[in-house]
């Protein structure tokens, strides 16, 4: 592994943190451990760095296999959609003109508008259709 990187605060005294990332030389393939209970995620961007990729593997800290998912771009490479094998939607974004991210909703039911959390107090997010 080319890097790593210790995060996750309350460092111990051998100097690791919660996570520990191992990132691989050419960037295609990033490690994260969980320092307290030792498992481990794996990331695999098929076709290149990050930044260039639309195909992950991914193999989570509690699975024993992983899974492909298909990451879906908008011109400027900020990541609109995330869906899985059978093509499934996982995860939608929307972004405004400078590329800020306006609106984010996950396949579960769960999403959030950035414009509309400034603007509203927390008792009227509450009664919001926006959260539900």
């Amino acid at each position: 592994m080319r890097q790593r990187v210790t995060y996750g605060g309350n460092f111990s005294t051998d100097g690791e943190g919660k996570f520990t990332k191992f990132y691989s030389e050419d960037g295609s393939y990033e490690v994260v451990k969980d320092n307290i209970t030792g498992k481990e995620k794996h990331v695999i961007y098929i076709g290149g760095t990050p930044y260039e990729s639309n195909i992950v593997y991914l193999k989570n800290f509690t699975e024993s296999s992983g899974s492909y998912k298909f990451l879906y771009k908008d011109y400027l490479g900020s990541i609109l959609a995330i869906s899985d094998e059978a093509g499934n939607k996982l995860e939608q974004r929307h972004f405004d003109a400078w590329d800020l991210w306006i609106m984010w909703r996950k396949s579960c039911g769960l999403s959030a508008w950035r414009n509309k959390l400034r603007k509203m107090s927390s008792s009227a997010r509450k009664r919001s259709n926006y959260y539900r």
